[in-house]
């Protein structure tokens, strides 16, 4: 067997382990080398589908904002409708359950 027949019979493996080439490529180093891209886009194109996108690494924000609730909001708040007072059912009096 010569090699482009051997490429061509393996061709779908060797794109998806040429994209998590590049998606490693990508999450390490912020971009994919050029000649991985241009090969992914030749072996792509041979295969006769659309090329498939690598995606951006998700990172979460390390520091979220902080909650910032002014006397001003939390009196609003109570303000705006009544509220019950929850009391647990352990803290209720034997004579009061009903």
């Amino acid at each position: 067997m010569n090699l482009p027949s051997y490429i061509q019979d393996n061709i779908e493996f060797l794109i998806e382990e040429l994209n998590a080439r590049a998606i490693h490529q990508l999450m390490s180093n912020g971009h994919v080398d050029d000649r991985l891209s241009d090969i992914l886009d030749g072996l792509e194109s041979n295969l006769n589908v659309a090329p498939v996108e690598t995606p951006a690494p998700v990172v979460a924000d390390p520091t979220p904002d902080p909650v910032v609730e002014t006397p001003e909001a939390v009196a609003a708040f109570l303000a705006d409708e009544p509220h019950e007072q929850f009391t647990h059912p352990d803290d209720v009096a034997p004579e009061e359950v009903k």
